[in-house]
């Protein structure tokens, strides 16, 4: 069957593909974003060819992720973030440190790897899907829970510790240039934390005003400049796009207008999450799994 190549027939596969398979993947009880994934194992190359590239849908998909975590960042006000201090740098290191260094020597031994390299990918299976495992935390209504908290914590580190184990890689693959990765982190960090404390004010207050007298249209072209630049910004500064758009979130979450911009930006998130996980199936390449099958069992 020939791949479909206009917009409209992607568009229409796209959605059509999902709902159908969210909706029977709901009337069976399970999360509908394995419906998102399955459709896009169906569509995409893997299954009936439908779709012959994923990668631009996945990339359109990753902005849907940057609204889910500037979404978050609007329930988190900055003395709320500072009150899980604790959690973040108490059990987010924890769990980072002990899952690490538990399956590092196993991975070193199995695959004969060194002490670097062998923390590097014990460090890999240490991370988690923060796209899936908000979505079923919000799919729950479970966010604001005490767990919901603890596990936005452990997310959380674990952005920051991405960036870590990416200026290891560089150490461990011989590159000069792991001492200015670490110097663009701090740099980033700094300005991360420059940002919250002085642009706070004003964001506020002209999110305020346009939740007083503007239209949703405002609200929303706010809340989508706002995400972008910060997950833009964030990048340029070596850290993770949802971490710049977490804390962008933060930075208008004490003001009035908070529950207006979150309403306004839901239907935009909810559609591009989805988007990011057909864009995910369509780039699973199940034809491997014959070959590799004991590696992903593991």
């Amino acid at each position: 069957m020939p791949a479909a190549s206009g917009l409209l027939e992607i568009a229409a596969l796209l959605v059509g593909g999902a709902f159908a398979l969210a909706a029977l993947c709901a009337r069976l009880g399970i999360p509908t974003l394995v419906g998102h994934l399955l459709a896009g194992v169906v569509i995409g190359p893997a299954g009936l060819g439908l779709i012959e590239r994923g990668e631009a849908l996945a990339a359109i998909g990753e902005i849907g992720v940057i609204l889910l975590m500037f979404a978050l960042g609007l329930e988190f006000s900055l003395p709320r973030f500072l009150s899980l201090r604790r959690l973040i740098l108490g059990l987010g290191a924890a769990q980072m440190a002990l899952t690490t260094f538990l399956l590092a020597p196993a991975v070193a031994a199995a695959a004969g790897l060194g002490a670097l390299p062998a923390i590097l990918v014990a460090g890999a299976a240490a991370m988690s899907s923060t796209a899936l495992t908000l979505k079923i935390l919000a799919g729950k209504g479970t966010l604001g829970t005490p767990h919901g908290r603890a596990v936005i914590a452990v997310l959380l580190f674990q952005d920051l510790a991405a960036v870590a184990l990416l200026v290891l890689h560089d150490a461990a693959a011989g590159g000069g240039g792991h001492g200015r990765s670490l110097a663009t982190l701090a740099l980033g960090l700094g300005a991360l934390t420059v940002a919250l404390l002085v642009g706070r004010r004003p964001l506020q207050r002209l999110a305020d005003w346009i939740a007083r007298h503007g239209e949703p249209e405002l609200a929303q072209l706010l809340a989508l400049g706002i995400a972008l630049v910060a997950a833009v910004a964030a990048i340029a500064g070596g850290l993770s796009p949802a971490l710049g758009a977490f804390a962008a979130g933060m930075m208008i979450s004490e003001g009035d207008a908070r529950n207006l911009v979150e309403r306004e930006i839901r239907p935009f998130r909810d559609l591009l999450v989805g988007l990011f996980f057909i864009g995910i199936g369509t780039q699973l390449q199940l034809r491997l799994l014959p070959d590799f099958w004991p590696e992903v069992a593991l």
